[in-house]
């Protein structure tokens, strides 16, 4: 009996001893042997994932604002902001200042706002836009290149129902002025679907006269646009975007006792009906204050 159990316990120690050998050459084999063996691949040239770097390109942004996100109605005033900023360093991440300028002479000549329907083809509106003064521009980490094309609602009254694309873009390849930027850059695409006029709800009266609005005062109306706004008010005494709006328009025509009063407004209806207690509407705040600053300095 104790003959086998001696026998037992030799066969399990070979065993034992077996498969720890048998572990520690697979350890060997795949930790240190095989990767001396596995050929390396050359480095080739570097790419942009490998040294973090790229295109040192501008940015260029746009929005499209209508009746809705990505729907427009006929008869309603379309509106396409345009924002333009300067491209950042791929070596330090910091602003990198560049010029724009256009093949005469002027930034405005090498900006641009594309439109095509379904199938592709390109689509001409009869869009209007700010006067502006013509020549180049510097863009840096403080100034940008804000833009705006618009059409009155008359102007969309007899646009086709349908799908249409629009995409901003930049082109300076046809500049030879020595210091400015050359390139094209152009902007997201967005897709806006025109309906045929519909029944409208009180927010959406309110979406279209906030925009004739501001179609009036990209016109130079700027007090129609106020008497317009101060009309919504009426029937809607809390509409934030409308009363910000119109004390906005008040103070740009130095009207600052209304601009400081439709402000005050703004801010208490958002006090009411900000979701987040103890958030402050920041921006109104400011646009209020500077206003007090302006009729502080005009008192004697």
């Amino acid at each position: 009996m104790r003959k086998s159990c001696l026998i037992v316990a030799g066969v399990v120690a070979v065993v034992v001893i077996a498969c720890v050998v048998g572990l520690g050459g697979w350890f060997a084999w795949t930790r240190l042997v095989k990767p001396a063996m596995a050929p390396k691949p050359e480095r080739g040239q570097s790419t942009m994932r490998e040294t973090g770097k790229r295109s040192e390109l501008p940015s260029i942004e746009m929005r499209v604002d209508s009746a809705g996100q990505g729907k427009a109605l006929a008869g309603w005033p379309l509106l396409v902001r345009v924002s333009v900023r300067c491209p950042l360093s791929s070596e330090s991440q910091a602003p990198k200042p560049i010029v724009l300028t256009g093949r005469d002479g002027s930034w405005h000549d090498s900006l641009r706002l594309s439109v095509a329907d379904t199938t592709g083809k390109s689509i001409q509106w009869p869009w209007r836009q700010p006067s502006t003064e013509r020549g180049p521009i510097t863009l840096d980490g403080r100034t940008g290149l804000d833009w705006i094309w618009w059409l009155p609602g008359p102007d969309t009254q007899g646009i086709p129902p349908g799908k249409y694309s629009f995409r901003a873009v930049l082109d300076t390849t046809a500049v030879t002025t020595a210091e400015a930027w050359k390139g094209t850059v152009s902007s997201r695409p967005a897709s806006i679907v025109f309906e045929s006029a519909q029944q409208h709800s009180s927010a959406d009266v309110a979406r279209r006269e906030i925009l004739n609005a501001r179609v009036d005062a990209l016109g130079g109306k700027n007090s129609e646009a106020i008497a317009r706004l101060l009309a919504l008010t009426r029937n809607q005494p809390k509409n934030i975007e409308a009363l910000s709006l119109a004390a906005g328009l008040a103070a740009e025509v130095d009207r600052l006792e209304e601009a400081q009063d439709l402000y005050s407004r703004a801010i208490d209806a958002w006090y009411e009906d900000s979701p987040q207690p103890g958030a402050e509407p920041v921006l109104l705040l400011k646009a209020r204050r500077d206003v007090r600053k302006r009729l502080l300095a005009q008192e004697p």
